[in-house]
């Protein structure tokens, strides 16, 4: 764990560097009031995130820290958010630290967003949407004016964060996997759009239940390929963005020890419209898994249609949204309705609803446990 002490040392150095510095902050707090037939407070929360910010010429540095403390639920916790250190050079832009990247965009499943762990924790709490969790890695891109390749580099795999109870499986003991992460992508920007293809090897973070002779059953994480394609098309109003994907050898593990592999392909169709200070998205997402043994997965299928609607600030104080989420085959859906209002500068509030419904899944376990919420953030 000698990482963070290094970057904190090459921090001051980079900084006489860097001829701008600045700092800024946010501060969230709300209350969430959950279910409709027994009415009862959920949650009341305080959030605080700090970050500094150093550029120069060719250097820039960045540290952030958050904390967070939930009073009716009496759970407090602070941490380090990003800490990283870029540098630009005629041989690329080298990025090494504790950061944040984001290989494509999706309301639900990512297909190709997948270097990053997600973080479930905040889901139907009312609170703001969580960004993806930051891995310490080391990141090469070069821009060629025409094409935009990169490299990323994960030393330490990092598992995603969920509600406690919703995956029983994370809670269990893990078995930690062993070894690095890694990724390349190319990106051409061509006349009609941009094209890119992405390559990741890596360990699948939503763990398996394995049976452990010494240990009984644990949380065992697997490692997996993937290769993938993405593009992005303007067509009039519209901006029309596809991402497909190929994960090889994505295994799962069975009571009686023995690996279950699997190959699954997934597809994203998503169209964004903006006009008259309104941006709609909609999503339709697609998955089949092929087993190599006969089991109760076989040929498995996922389909998830999201959509998002929003005002922008920019046409006035008030912004209405929405958002949602279906699983047709499922039956599970999910529903945000919300408003927001910026009184002055740098100053919003907003309330609305988190209603999920189900009956398999994370949906089915929040089912009956809407969040009605009233939040007020501040930036400055």
């Amino acid at each position: 764990m000698t990482r963070i002490p290094i970057l904190f040392i090459l921090l001051p150095i980079a900084f006489p560097l860097a001829a701008e510095a600045e700092w800024s902050g946010r501060g969230n707090t709300g209350l969430a009031l959950s279910r409709w037939d027994d009415p009862r407070w959920k949650s009341q929360w305080y959030e605080l995130k700090l970050e500094f910010r150093s550029r120069g010429d060719d250097l820039e540095w960045l540290a952030s820290a958050e904390a967070e403390m939930d009073l009716l639920n009496r759970t407090e916790e602070a941490s380090l958010d990003e800490i990283w250190l870029d540098y630009r050079s005629c041989l690329g832009r080298w990025t090494v630290g504790r950061q944040r990247i984001r290989w494509g965009q999706s309301l639900a499943l990512p297909v190709l967003d997948i270097l990053c762990p997600s973080d479930y924790r905040d889901l139907f709490s009312g609170r703001a949407d969580s960004d993806p969790l930051p891995v310490w890695s080391l990141r090469w891109q070069l821009d060629s004016g025409s094409a935009l390749t990169e490299m990323v580099y994960i030393p330490e795999f990092r598992p995603a964060r969920y509600l406690p109870g919703a995956l029983p499986a994370a809670e269990i003991p893990r078995i930690t996997p062993g070894g690095g992460e890694w990724g390349a992508r190319s990106r051409f920007f061509l006349p009609f759009g941009d094209l890119g293809l992405a390559a990741f090897y890596g360990w699948d973070d939503l763990p398996a239940v394995t049976l452990d002779p010494g240990t009984g059953l644990a949380a065992e994480y697997f490692p997996y390929w993937l290769i993938g394609w993405d593009g992005a098309f303007p067509a009039g109003p519209f901006l029309i963005r596809l991402e497909n994907g190929w994960d090889l050898n994505r295994s799962f593990s069975r009571l009686d020890g023995e690996p279950l592999v699997s190959s699954r392909v997934s597809a994203l169709v998503g169209a964004d419209w903006i006009a008259s200070g309104w941006t709609v998205t909609l999503e339709v997402y697609g998955a089949h898994r092929f087993e190599d043994r006969d089991n109760a997965l076989d040929d498995a299928d996922q389909i998830q249609i999201a959509f998002e609607g929003n005002r922008n600030f920019s046409g006035g104080r008030w912004e209405p949204g929405v958002r949602g989420l279906w699983l047709p085959l499922d039956g599970d859906w999910y529903l945000n309705p919300r408003l927001a209002f910026r009184p002055t500068e740098g100053m919003e509030v907003e309330g609305g609803a988190e209603i999920p419904r189900g009956d398999s899944g994370l949906f089915s376990m929040a089912d009956g446990e809407a969040a009605v919420y009233l939040r007020c953030g501040y930036t400055f």
